[in-house]
């Protein structure tokens, strides 16, 4: 309601009442006194009383405009106040205590304490603020409290549920959560307690150390009872202790076994026995000598392999090198492939297997082998371009063998057939022909193309020996050939052959003193100066095959983790040999216990995961007939 309406309503309540009034009319001092106090009440902030003062002043006279001026203003202030009391709730309820404090404040520093009713709300609002800032605070240590808590941090957690409670003693959680700190204190010291002595047990176990894994798990189970690990190690055990001998005898044939095989030379077969053997605990210090002795001989019998390949692939080299100076080129490759798949990184012989290449594509040129993928192509067009002779259509003839002379330049057949035909055109015809080979053979020789141009150049030739300047263009270019050639080739002096040959000669020293690296770059220098130098080549070949097999083997695992990977095999054997053994005499929980661990540090034994699967079947048909 505005003020102006409050004011309206209590003017209509004052006219009503008024002849009840009528007699007790006040003097005009009287009323001047009564304005004048509620001034005073107005500027003290005590608006209603105020209010309430010159309402009393209309009663003697009505039409006092100026109190009625008074009272409207008296009202605005009043309305103003209540609504900052109204947000201030509406603050509150949204939990935006500072706001709602600040709006209480206000209400509190611009309003009069004799005003009950509007005082009343302002100390009830702060004092709800107050509560909820206490609320507030102790749910934030309670919540502190709960994460430590959940860390298992626990001091810090009852650190936090007691200055809760210090802080609001009535509130009855942190009491509450102290308790069950304490409780879960208990339960982490036990649990803790627990591990250590499970992790002890399963330590003497492994040690076979029996007596004293008993103890600790007949002790776990005092503390646990019920406790299904304790109950499998115990079984374990029992069987153990029970079949203590048989097992010795097992163990002893492991390494028995190992001793035969390790003097029979079969050093890997040796190496699994005497493995089994530690996994039972039985010789181990021997057993582990054993496995080194054969991991030495297995290591020499590596390296005399690796020196054998190396001498193979020098051996199909110097084979390979021998037929291509002979220019057997098949023959050279045949060796030269061999030796590639013994050491497919062989630079030398990488080498020689390209200029086999280069020679056979040169003698195809010549003549086109069935071996060929073109023999067909070219058999066609051979056929066509004699068809086309024998028909005395020159021109179509010469078109058939210049196809074949364009895929080999220097076949020998095509080159006289095409001669041949030109020779039986009529000389117009052959000038236009000439012409267009003349054309052909600039444009070759324009795109660097020197051996085409030359190759027909020379058919020219054949046709008409003095025909324009296909002479001297021929000169020029087997000119620059050869001089491309022979920068292409250095040409070898003796003082160059007496350099390789030192060179060479240190290089030997190098290999016999297993400095293969030096020896490999002394003699790639031997060859700079000499590259035909047969026995550098070789050697070098024998040399860069050793070391990268002695690269690719130093490449393998380090000896720390040849040794990890060693203790990770028997722990596996371990608990392997030991899930079989309790298999085989029932003990199927037992057996899957031991399987199931060989998984945890081996997860991709199929095998294992199989054996587990069966024992679970036998142990679920087992306890359907101990329950009948």
């Amino acid at each position: 309601m505005s003020p102006r309406s409050i004011f309206i309503f209590l003017l209509m309540v004052f006219l009503i009442t008024q002849p009840l009034y009528a007699r007790q009319r006040s003097s005009p001092r009287q009323i001047e006194r009564s304005i004048r106090e509620g001034k005073e009440l107005y500027d003290a902030n005590h608006y209603m009383g105020a209010i309430d003062k010159w309402t009393e002043v209309l009663k003697q006279d009505p039409w006092n405009e100026e109190v009625k001026l008074l009272i409207e203003k008296a009202l605005k202030k009043y309305e103003e106040l209540t609504a900052h009391v109204e947000l201030g709730y509406s603050l509150l309820d949204k939990g935006e205590l500072d706001g709602a404090q600040n709006e209480f404040g206000y209400v509190q520093e611009h309003s009069n304490p004799g005003d009950e009713e509007l005082t009343d709300m302002v100390n009830r609002g702060l004092e709800a603020v107050g509560y909820a800032r206490r609320d507030r605070q102790y749910g934030m240590l309670i919540d502190e409290g709960d994460r430590h808590l959940e860390q298992q941090d626990f001091d810090a957690a009852i650190s936090s549920y007691e200055e809760a409670h210090k802080f609001f003693p009535e509130g009855g959680i942190a009491q509450q959560r102290i308790e069950l700190t304490r409780e879960r204190m208990l339960e982490a010291e036990l649990g803790a307690r627990l591990r250590g002595m499970r992790e002890e047990g399963r330590r003497l176990f492994a040690e076979d150390k029996l007596k004293a894994s008993q103890d600790t798990w007949k002790e776990v189970l005092e503390l646990k009872p019920g406790d299904e690990e304790a109950g499998l190690y115990l079984s374990k055990i029992e069987f153990k202790l029970r079949e203590q001998e048989r097992l010795l005898e097992m163990a002893r044939g492991y390494f028995e076994n190992g001793e035969r095989l390790f003097t029979e030379k079969r050093y890997e077969d040796a190496i699994d026995q005497f493995e089994n053997a530690i996994a039972m605990n039985y010789q181990v210090k021997r057993s582990r000598r054993y496995i080194e002795d054969c991991r030495e001989a297995i290591r020499r019998r590596e390296d005399r392999a690796r020196e054998r390949n190396a001498e193979l692939v020098a051996r199909y080299l110097r084979e390979g090198i021998k037929f291509y100076n002979l220019n057997q080129y098949r023959d050279s490759l045949a060796q030269l492939n061999r030796g590639l798949e013994l050491d497919p990184e062989n630079t030398q012989i990488r080498e020689y297997i390209l200029r086999d290449i280069i020679a056979l594509k040169r003698m195809e040129e010549k003549v086109v082998l069935p071996t060929s993928p073109f023999y067909k192509l070219v058999e066609n067009l051979k056929l066509l371009g004699s068809q086309a002779y024998d028909k005395g259509e020159y021109q179509e003839s010469i078109k058939y063998w210049e196809e074949i002379l364009l895929i080999f330049p220097f076949n020998e057949e095509a080159r006289i057939s095409l001669t041949r035909t030109l020779g039986k055109t009529d000389p117009a015809l052959a000038e236009e022909i000439l012409a267009g080979m003349y054309r052909d053979a600039r444009q070759l020789m324009e795109r660097g193309k020197k051996r085409e141009a030359v190759a027909k150049l020379k058919l020219i030739q054949e046709v008409n020996p003095r025909y324009r300047d296909t002479a001297a263009l021929i000169r020029q270019l087997e000119e620059e050939r050869t001089v491309q050639e022979q920068e292409q080739k250095r040409v070898v002096t003796e003082k160059d052959r007496r350099q390789a040959e030192r060179l060479y000669r240190k290089g030997l020293d190098l290999y016999a003193s297993e400095r293969l690296e030096e020896a490999i770059e002394t003699w790639r220098q031997a060859l700079e100066f000499n590259p035909e130098y047969v026995e550098a080549r070789i050697d070098l070949s024998r040399a860069e095959s050793k070391l990268r097999n002695l690269q690719r083997a130093a490449a393998g695992i380090t000896a720390q983790e040849e040794e990890a990977q060693d203790e990770l095999k028997i722990r596996i054997k371990k608990h392997y040999i030991e899930g079989v053994t309790f298999y085989m005499n029932g003990l199927y929980a037992e057996a899957i216990s031991e399987w199931e661990e060989v998984l945890r540090l081996d997860p991709e034994n199929e095998s294992v995961r199989t054996n587990i699967e069966r024992a679970r079947k036998r142990l679920e048909v087992s306890g359907a007939q101990g329950s009948s």
